[in-house]
């Protein structure tokens, strides 16, 4: 379904699109959160988040934004701080940071882990 509004909060799972200036959801995400301040999932995002901030519990899928952070991260992160706990897949941006396994720990322009 549709959630959209303002500040918005769903305290279980999204499934379909999440419109708003600032959102959060509990549960999983499969589908889109495309906020404008931020998007931030505790759980799984399978698809797109898009905002200023994002946050991930986990993301297979593309975060853009300013700042993107996520645990474990099967994808692409483009923005101008990016983070990920491990990732498979791409980081483009300012700062780009794997914790674990990446093919540098920090690394500007682009960074990445496969």
């Amino acid at each position: 379904g549709i959630d959209a509004g303002g500040v918005n909060r769903l305290t279980s799972s999204l499934t379909g699109v999440q419109w708003s200036a600032w959102g959060t959801v509990e549960g999983d995400v499969t589908g889109a959160q495309l906020n404008w301040l931020a998007a931030q999932s505790k759980g799984h995002v399978l698809g797109l988040q898009s905002a200023f901030y994002d946050q991930a519990g986990s993301l297979s899928g593309i975060q853009f934004g300013i700042v993107n952070l996520s645990g474990r991260t099967e994808g692409i992160q483009i923005g101008l701080v990016n983070m990920a706990d491990s990732m498979k897949g791409l980081q483009i941006g300012l700062v780009n940071a794997i914790r674990t396994g990446g093919a540098f720990p920090v690394f500007p322009i682009v960074n990445w882990s496969f």
